[in-house]
């Protein structure tokens, strides 16, 4: 959500807000890898809900491939 955040050099992202998205160790902006094969744990959930700039995409696979709300 954050429209400042800086893309890391090793992402292959272009720009911010179409391919969900984490922060590395650098606090830089990557996309997730295979974001639509993914299954998120408890454990991811809880670590995402402590970062303030994430916003929520939920897969859904029934037709429509996610719900993103910002």
């Amino acid at each position: 959500c954050n429209a400042e955040a800086a893309i890391s050099p090793s992402s292959k992202m272009k720009t911010l807000g179409k391919t969900p998205s984490i922060y590395n160790s650098q606090r830089q902006v990557i996309g997730i890898t295979e974001w639509t094969r993914k299954s998120s744990t408890g454990a991811d959930i809880e670590k995402w809900m402590m970062e303030p700039d994430y916003g929520i995409c939920v897969k859904t696979g029934s037709g429509i491939v996610a719900l993103d709300c910002d």
